[in-house]
């Protein structure tokens, strides 16, 4: 059997194991020659968080741009953005969720997703109770309404976690691992850590909405296993992580090598029936379980758009305050607007990361990458379709582990790891999380 110019090759317990990257196939290979390790009987029948439509169907409406926190790596200016202390209105916030609906609408679409973010969206819960009732009342019956919200969760109050439960608000909350490591970064303005308001925010929630908590890897929290581990011990079994573009390099080494240790924790919890969701990791995990290529990083500009306190549409809610970045006002962005921009943002991505880079091309992992984050690439290099080489190092990283970790997992063991994903998201219909 031939593979592909763009396949990787590794050995996991003494057999070569390869991943096609043409057709993210991936082969146990031996004297008899290779053989398909996941195989279509596996039970991954259930929705990925990459979504295939190419209509606007996701919005972020950045609430304020005010926040009670003064993290040191934040970058979007403490919640500020270009215009600190500016508000949204609920007119503004109506005539996203119109545009929205429309664009629904249009393309027959089942479903859409609203994101409440800042700044620090808990302050304006006000503005979220509002734009929910109007939400209720706008989107049709046959219309699957989800809602997304990403906070630090100190200001959060049992009045608050009403709301969200009645709403079903899938909550992403800001959480650096142990308590000394996030209170190193995550600081009120005089200085004082945040962590123990953030603890109480997850125990007011727990049980009663979606929980995903999401860490930031910064040169002040590096031991992503013990991150992760301190997490799992609050009672927390859905994490992300980031990587702050701040971090020093040596703290980036320090942490490639705590990330290769936490493959091997990960794959022996997975391998003793201990089932609990890193995205970082099952995301790729489930994109080579089910064969599915990746256009680019993210739906920014094509399925999901931002809309600013100061009411600019952007492709995403990190480009909030670059004018050029902008779509227009809201008040004068069309369904028309809104096509043609998508359209010609579907031009300039092509069919994948191969075509926009000659560095994508070459790499055997393309189809699970697809490209570098559009913010971080336009900010580091001046074009958003150029690659940062430290970036493409640490996803590598990550999918060589994902590589050996499926390759070393019995057809069993992925079958039971799978089902075990199919409950922890039941009812829930995963979306693409905004996050932080």
């Amino acid at each position: 059997m031939s593979f592909s110019a763009t396949s990787y090759e590794t050995v996991v317990d003494g057999s070569p194991i390869i991943l096609d990257g043409d057709t993210l196939t991936l082969y146990h290979g031996d004297t008899s020659g290779p053989s398909e390790v996941i195989h279509q009987s596996h039970p991954t029948s259930f929705e990925s968080s990459q979504e295939t439509t190419h209509y606007f169907r996701s919005l972020a409406l950045i609430l304020n741009n005010s926040c009670n926190l003064a993290c040191k790596y934040c970058y979007a200016e403490q919640g500020g953005y270009d215009m600190p202390g500016r508000r949204m209105s609920p007119q503004t916030a109506h005539m996203g969720i119109d545009r929205l609906i429309g664009s629904v609408r249009q393309n027959r679409g089942e479903s859409l997703t609203v994101g409440f973010f800042g700044g620090e969206p808990i302050l304006s819960f006000d503005l979220i109770e509002d734009t929910l009732d109007y939400a209720r009342k706008q989107v049709p019956r046959d219309i699957r309404t989800t809602y997304l919200l990403t906070t630090n969760g100190t200001a959060l109050r049992e009045d608050h976690v009403k709301t969200l439960e009645e709403n079903a608000v899938r909550t992403t909350l800001s959480i650096d691992g142990n308590q000394a490591a996030h209170d190193s970064n995550r600081v009120f303005a005089n200085g004082r850590g945040s962590y123990a308001q953030t603890v109480r925010a997850i125990h007011l929630l727990q049980g009663r909405v979606p929980i995903q908590a999401r860490i930031t890897v910064s040169s002040g929290n590096v031991d992503i296993q013990d991150s992760i581990t301190s997490i799992l011990a609050i009672g927390l079994r859905r994490i992300t992580f980031a990587v702050d573009s701040g971090i020093s390099d040596a703290d980036f080494e320090t942490y490639l090598r705590s990330l290769d240790c936490f493959f091997v924790k990960y794959a022996s919890d997975i391998k003793n029936g201990t089932y609990y969701d890193v995205t970082n990791i099952t995301q790729p995990m489930l994109s080579i379980a089910m064969h599915k290529k990746k256009r680019a990083h993210c739906n920014a500009g094509v399925a999901y758009l931002a809309l600013s306190a100061d009411g600019q549409f952007y492709r995403c809610h990190r480009f909030t305050g670059h004018k050029e970045q902008s779509l227009g006002r809201s008040s004068s962005v069309t369904g028309v607007t809104i096509r043609a921009s998508r359209q010609e943002r579907l031009n300039n991505l092509g069919e994948s990361a191969a075509s926009r880079s000659t560095d994508c091309a070459a790499c055997p992992f393309v189809y699970l990458c697809g490209g570098i984050c559009f913010h971080e690439a336009l900010l580091s290099t001046g074009s958003e379709f150029k690659t940062i080489p430290r970036e493409c190092r640490h996803r590598r990283t990550i999918y060589q582990g994902v590589v050996r970790l499926l390759g070393g997992m019995t057809s069993q063991q992925r079958r039971d790891w799978l089902l075990s994903l199919r409950q922890l998201w039941t009812n829930e219909n995963r979306e693409e999380v905004i996050s932080r």
